[in-house]
């Protein structure tokens, strides 16, 4: 028997599909049709035997928003062993081979949607945060009025560029958030109108400030809901006036579904506390690239100097990361220097995030040593994080 780990191709494909029958419970193929293709904008590679994938990842080439700056990113999806092989350490092996890969191109992140997180934290991935579907009766939006001097109108075509920038003005202000570039998403604007079943718009004085994408469904009844990809504005008056949009269905639609993640604001702008989480998938972060992920994004405009240290089980590594003032760092490799805070890989990664703070990191143990670093950690690695996108 011959085992190779190298990447797929259309001819692996019928042999990834049933792996994929296997692991995420797709339906089988028939013997007479064609597996669907590889998605554009996904590398997949995988460990096969004599013709038989027996593990599969894909890594997605993406580009997220860290206060303001774009960081290259790799998303990992369809992560997959065969039954038999599970536990053997094909995974761990898998994702370390697609990893040096992705570090070796320049990207400093990577990203994935776990089934159990604890199979990628040996990999150094911590959970950062979650997409939610939140659940609000839609008689509690109905009490949400339109604020006056703002217009509600339907997007066309013509709109679409504006709608993407609207997203690009409210994402860079967040940590996590997708740059929706690059051939996982949709490259034409009338591919992105024509997937949910209507887009709403609001401005005021001819300026885009909230956009609203839905899908309606099919039932009319206390039971039915209306699904909302995309919530997102740049005011108050932008997000009460999508919300009061949403809650005019409230004598054919029983609930509105919001697909969201960590804090939304639109929880500060209504009356109610009746907002159900009805489905939170949590969303993993690694570090691949300590210097490049510290040099890409944006920093607080302070002049500081930080020795940290960052251990895995291949040992411990000092860092010097040195902010100049501008909000711009450098990060380079030193000497383990005793009194350094010591962050595991895991620990890394959520302080990167914002996720949590190093009293929380120190009770799960992946921050030790000296803590009178800690404030300027909090300080430093700070934002709100969040994701909309599901790959």
């Amino acid at each position: 028997m011959t085992t190779e780990t190298r990447q797929l191709t259309s001819e692996d494909l019928r042999a990834l599909h049933a792996l994929g029958h296997e692991a995420f419970g797709i339906p089988r193929l028939a013997e007479d049709a064609e597996p669907d293709p590889l998605r554009p904008g996904h590398r997949v590679v995988g460990v096969v035997e004599d013709g038989r994938v027996l593990a599969a990842a894909s890594g997605i080439d993406h580009r997220s928003y860290w206060h303001r700056t774009e960081v290259p990113s790799l998303g990992i999806g369809g992560v997959s062993v065969a039954v038999e092989h599970r536990g053997s350490g094909l995974l761990a092996g898998l994702l370390t081979d697609v990893h040096d890969t992705a570090r070796s191109a320049g990207v400093a992140l990577a990203t994935l949607y776990p089934s159990a997180p604890g199979i990628y934290r040996g990999l150094g991935y911590e959970v950062v945060g979650h997409v939610l579907t939140l659940a609000v009766p839609t008689a509690v939006l109905a009490q949400v009025r339109v604020p006056d001097g703002v217009r509600l109108r339907r997007a066309e075509l013509a709109d679409v560029p504006a709608v993407r920038d609207l997203y690009r003005r409210w994402a860079a202000g967040y940590n996590g958030p997708l740059t929706r570039t690059g051939p996982a998403f949709p490259a034409t604007d009338a591919e992105l109108l024509a997937a949910p079943s209507g887009t709403t718009l609001v401005e005021r004085d001819g300026e885009l400030i909230g956009s609203c994408s839905f899908d309606r469904g099919h039932e009319v009844s206390p039971r039915a809901a209306i699904g909302v990809r995309d919530l997102v504005a740049l005011e108050p008056d932008g997000y009460l006036a999508l919300l009061a949009s949403l809650g005019s269905s409230a004598s054919v639609v029983g609930r509105v579904e919001i697909h969201t993640s960590g804090d939304d604001v639109v929880r500060l702008l209504t009356r109610s506390s009746d907002w159900e989480v009805v489905d939170r998938a949590p969303y993993m972060l690694a570090v691949l690239d300590v210097a490049g992920a510290c040099t890409q994004r944006r920093w607080p405009q302070l002049a500081v100097r930080l020795d940290l240290t960052v251990a895995d089980r291949d040992g411990e590594q000092g860092w010097s990361l040195e902010l100049d003032g501008s909000g711009s760092a450098t990060c380079e490799p030193a000497p383990v220097r005793p009194g350094a805070p010591v962050l595991t890989r895991r620990g890394l990664a959520a302080r990167y995030a914002g996720s949590w703070s190093c009293h929380a990191l120190r009770q799960a143990g992946l921050l030790h040593g000296d803590a009178g670093s800690d404030p300027l950690l909090d300080a430093l690695f700070t934002g709100d994080f969040h994701v909309r996108d599901h790959f």
